[in-house]
């Protein structure tokens, strides 16, 4: 299984009667414009040091974009040269809920979509189609706080199951990543992984720019920079 964290969680967030994503939702602090993410992999030691792993290079650049309100309403994928790979529009329904988003590739054409099939302050269900409109996964989250604690993902096909535990400090700041997969082309085909979280820096704002997930079967680390942009 690929040691990549998985970047597309949903968050939800309660405003009024509507149930969206918003910068509390992303747990940031302050009027966030938008938010930078750099992937990359590392290797730690006993102390939780961090350090590149020249071996592995940067997956991809991720960012989300906010409007003044605080409501998360497009991101975009890039390659680390700066190349486009993909942009996401987030869609919201007629009363102002989370209804999913499109991604559309660097030449405009749709490859993915999520539709939201079951909303609730507690949890939101969602379906993933490709560009064809094919089923490829349902994933079902499940929230406290507004922020998640549960998430499954499960393949169309029956394949591959993967699940997500998060256990989070007083602050909603995440601390451990429970990690349990079922794949049924893998031998074993299950698999655990608890991930540590640590916030390696943060801004003046509270926001961290730095964090590390820690990889219990390895010495192994997810880096995330992050770069946190404000309106004036």
């Amino acid at each position: 299984m690929k040691k990549w964290i998985l970047l597309s969680l949903v968050f939800l967030a309660a405003c009024s009667n509507e149930i969206t994503i918003n910068t509390d939702s992303f747990n940031l602090k302050g009027k966030v414009k938008s938010i930078t993410d750099v992937q990359s992999q590392g290797i730690y030691d006993k102390s939780w040091n961090v350090y590149p792993d020249t071996a592995v290079s940067v997956s991809f650049i991720s960012i989300r974009n906010f409007d003044e309100d605080g409501k998360w309403v497009s991101a975009r994928m890039e390659l680390t040269n700066g190349t486009l790979y993909s942009t996401t529009e987030v869609l919201y329904d007629e009363d102002g809920n989370y209804a999913g988003t499109k991604d559309l590739d660097a030449n405009g054409s749709l490859f993915r979509e999520t539709n939201v099939t079951e909303i609730s302050r507690d949890k939101i269900v969602m379906v993933t189609k490709n560009g064809s409109g094919k089923d490829v996964s349902e994933n079902v989250s499940e929230y406290e706080n507004g922020l998640v604690i549960k998430q499954t993902t499960t393949w169309s096909d029956g394949t591959l199951k993967i699940s997500y535990d998060y256990k989070r400090d007083g602050d909603g700041n995440e601390e451990e990543i429970s990690i349990h997969s079922e794949n049924k082309n893998a031998n074993p085909p299950k698999s655990d992984n608890v991930m540590k979280v640590k916030i390696l820096k943060t801004d003046v704002y509270g926001n961290w720019t730095r964090q590390a997930y820690y990889s219990s079967t390895d010495n192994t680390c997810t880096i995330i920079d992050r770069k946190v942009e404000y309106y004036e």
